[in-house]
Parts: structure tokens; sequence; C-alpha cells
């Protein structure tokens, strides 16, 4: 008996879902208006290079290229189950998820046990990412949530040591004491509120 199932076959036994899983006009409309918010904005930061630093022009940018070709059609592959799969969602991870922690990690080293966690934490952004992907295109029950559980672990250690990053960057600016530095605390006040809910509901 083949490991792999037959050609076709998920797709046989669950036509609803494929049903569901077209995409209607208004779902591909609401993609490409995010594709051109997302370009303009890397545009936006583009032109002032080098007084923005990359990352805020790569994230964007990358953010555009995945819902244009969301919209096109071409960010999806059909697997020889018949399971439709967004490829192009896990490929912009890649890119924008060590960049955007990457900036997070500049505000302050976090280690333990002389470990720099920050660096390592990169390496396991990109093996949740590649968890999540394989946990999307495996066929077996078991190795989906192997993966998937997999996957939830990395999420909760970059959870700890992007809230220990947080927590000693805020302790620093507090510290200070000064208008300017508690300008700054307030706004990492903010972008700490704003970034577990983000990362935990994003799919």
């Amino acid at each position: 008996m083949s490991a792999f199932p037959e050609y076709g076959s998920w797709a046989l036994d669950n036509a609803d879902c494929i049903a569901r899983a077209e995409l209607g006009m208004g779902v591909k409309t609401f993609g490409l208006c995010w594709c051109i918010v997302c370009a303009c904005q890397a545009f936006f930061f583009a032109i002032r290079y080098p007084n923005v630093s990359w990352e805020y022009i790569l994230v964007p940018a990358a953010q555009a290229l995945t819902y244009g070709l969301g919209y096109s059609g071409v960010g999806y592959i059909q697997l020889a189950d018949g399971r439709i799969i967004c490829w192009t969602r896990p490929a912009m991870w890649l890119v924008t998820v060590p960049t955007i922690l990457m900036q997070i990690n500049a505000m302050g080293s976090f280690k333990f046990i002389s470990i720099d966690v920050n660096s390592l934490q990169i390496s396991i952004s990109l093996l949740m990412i590649v968890s999540g992907f394989s946990a999307s295109v495996a066929h077996e029950t078991a190795i989906k949530w192997m993966f998937f559980v997999f996957g939830s672990l990395c999420l909760i250690l970059i959870f700890l040591v992007t809230h220990g990053t947080f927590m000693k960057s805020l302790a620093r600016f507090t510290d200070a004491g000064t208008p300017n530095a508690m300008r700054v605390a307030l706004r990492l006040k903010i972008l700490y509120g704003l970034f577990f809910p983000s990362w935990a509901v994003y799919p």
C-alpha cells in the first residue's frame, strides 16, 4: 500500500471544502487593495533611504508581492490529494518574520546562561515557519499535529524572548526618567501590546 494518498482523493471526498477554498472577487479585491497600500508604503520609505533603514522597505515590499500574487492566483498551489495551499504566505514570513525580530532585538540584548538568545530566536522563527508549512502540506493527521505542536512551541519561545527584550528595553528608558525617554517608553508599551495579539491571531 502506498504511503501517499490517491491523486485527487481528498478533493473527491471533500468537494464542499474545495468550493469554500475558492476565493471570491471581494476577497481578491481586498488583497489587491492591501497590495497597493503595501507597495505605496515601501515606495514611501524607499525614497527616504538612507534616512530610514532597509527593513522598513523590505517588509512592506514583501507583503505587496505576496498580496499581488494572491490576487493573480499564482500564490496558490494544489496538492496531489486536491487540497489548495497558499505558498506565498509562508514564503513572505521567511522574509518578514526574521526582519521584524531583528528590529525588536536591536532594542536590547537578551541572554540566558551566556547564550545570545536574540540570535537563536531568528533560527527558531525559521523552524516555526517551516513547521507550519509542513503541517499544511502533510496528509497524515499524526504528522500534521507533530509539526503543529513543534511550531507552536517555537512561537512560545519567540514570545518569551521578545517579552524579555521589551522588558529590558522598557526598564532602561523608564530608569532614565527624562521626558524623551518616557515618550519612548510609552511607544514601546504600545508596540508591546500590539505585537503579541497580532502574532497570535494571524494565521
